[in-house]
């Protein structure tokens, strides 16, 4: 679905991998690959998405939010880290 979440790693080190993960309001909505950054309508909400509550198409194209994080694994002087790098809303 649309164009691939693109980040960079500004230290550019090759033993840094890129993590993306969904947050958010509508997190639930989508799945995102991990490794390239690609986001898909879940299967679990298709349905969800295509009908209004009565099952009827619906009147006006939804609009969704989710929060992208992204991280490599490591801190500032490159030991393990977990935390957030960076985070970017995007509507869909």
């Amino acid at each position: 679905m649309g164009a691939v979440v693109v980040a960079s790693d500004e230290d550019r080190n090759p033993k840094d991998t890129l993590t993306y993960s969904l947050d958010g309001t509508h997190k639930d909505v989508f799945t995102i690959d991990s490794s390239t950054g690609q986001i898909t309508v879940s299967d679990t909400a298709f349905t969800k998405i295509y009908e209004d509550e009565d099952g009827s198409a619906p009147s006006t194209a939804p609009t969704y939010s989710v929060d992208v994080k992204v991280h490599d694994g490591m801190d500032a002087d490159h030991k393990t880290d977990d935390t957030v790098d960076d985070t970017i809303a995007v509507t869909i």
